[in-house]
């Protein structure tokens, strides 16, 4: 429809002008749901990689980390076993608490979720307004 060239006012009339008003409107919504979908869709594939990424990285940290406590465990074993896993339990609690600050952080600096879209159709509703 946006291919064919527009007629004039005059030769519209009432009924031409309200069917030019509802193909506009149409249009626009049109657009703006492709936005979305297209936001949508990006946020979709950016969130399952880093679930992907994330998911995994946890896994290996958390077994090296474990397996690093169980080694330290056991080579002072004999001598110091209470100090080792007391200096471990406080340093993974100081590891979480600083984790947890920093995804804080992240989560706080993270962009409106559709926010395009939300931009766009501020932009319509501004220039519908200017318009009447």
């Amino acid at each position: 429809m946006a291919d064919q060239p527009l007629p004039t006012a005059s030769q519209r009339g009432l009924l031409g002008s309200a069917n030019h008003l509802l193909a506009v409107l149409v249009s626009a919504a049109e657009t703006r749901v492709g936005i979305l979908a297209t936001e949508l869709q990006e946020e979709r594939v950016r969130l399952g990689r880093l679930l992907l990424v994330g998911g995994a990285a946890l896994f290996c940290l958390g077994l090296g980390t474990v397996l690093l406590s169980v080694f330290l465990v056991v080579l002072y074993w004999d001598s110091d076993r209470l100090a080792v896993l007391g200096l471990l339990s406080g340093l993974f609690l100081g590891l979480g608490v600083v984790n947890a600050v920093v995804l804080a952080i992240i989560a706080r600096g993270q962009k409106r979720p559709l926010g395009e879209t939300v931009e766009v159709l501020a932009k319509d509703r501004h220039s519908l307004e200017q318009d009447s």
